[in-house]
């Protein structure tokens, strides 16, 4: 089974070759490349940031594993996700020969290959939902364990968001001026992502 980072990868090149054949030229290619990259940067570097300040209490204690590989990895995927979209605007904005609404869509691709891996990787825990107290929600539970291994029936959320994120794309594949539901699909998630434990 893949781990995390393949399948943001793979999820990543789909994305990518789907955004490139909407390039015309290769100057065209050249600056969506660059604009994947720029956000893709942004996103590592401010998203761990991010994740830091979180978990500062943590960090202060342990300095040396702020920049690790190895030990305490993660980052912030809501801050990652605002980081990667100003970058990317921000890059684009004098370059209307290729629309920001390409870029939202690679990123799309990537949250659903991190859905998928975060599931694969054990982080793909929502909050706990029991019969008696959200009967609606406890239809559509699953029994996933949480970051301490401890399995609760919980929302799925991470399987959710890779499937609204699937449907938005799909949904905005002809309608270009709808992306922003994409970006108000991820926002979405993030904001389900905070009710967990």
């Amino acid at each position: 089974m893949y781990g995390y980072t393949e399948w943001v990868g793979i999820f990543g090149i789909i994305g990518l070759i789907v955004a490139l054949r909407n390039c015309n030229t290769s100057g065209h290619v050249t600056i969506m490349l660059n604009a994947c990259i720029f956000a893709s940067v942004a996103a590592l570097v401010v998203g761990r940031i991010g994740f830091v300040l979180q978990h500062r209490d943590y960090f202060s204690q342990n300095p040396s594993d702020i920049i690790s590989l190895t030990r305490a990895t993660g980052y912030s995927a809501s801050v990652a996700l605002v980081a990667a979209c100003f970058v990317g605007w921000f890059y684009l904005r004098r370059k209307p020969q290729v629309q920001f609404v390409w870029l939202v869509r690679v990123m799309a691709f990537v949250g659903v290959g991190a859905s998928i891996g975060c599931i694969n990787h054990g982080c793909g825990y929502g909050p706990e939902v029991w019969p008696d107290s959200l009967p609606l929600l406890w239809h559509i539970s699953a029994d996933l364990p949480d970051a301490y291994g401890v399995t609760n029936p919980r929302l799925p959320i991470q399987l959710m968001f890779a499937i609204w994120l699937l449907l938005g794309l799909i949904l905005t594949r002809r309608h270009t001026r709808a992306f922003w539901l994409l970006l108000w699909l991820m926002v979405g998630h993030l904001a389900a992502i905070s009710l967990g434990p």
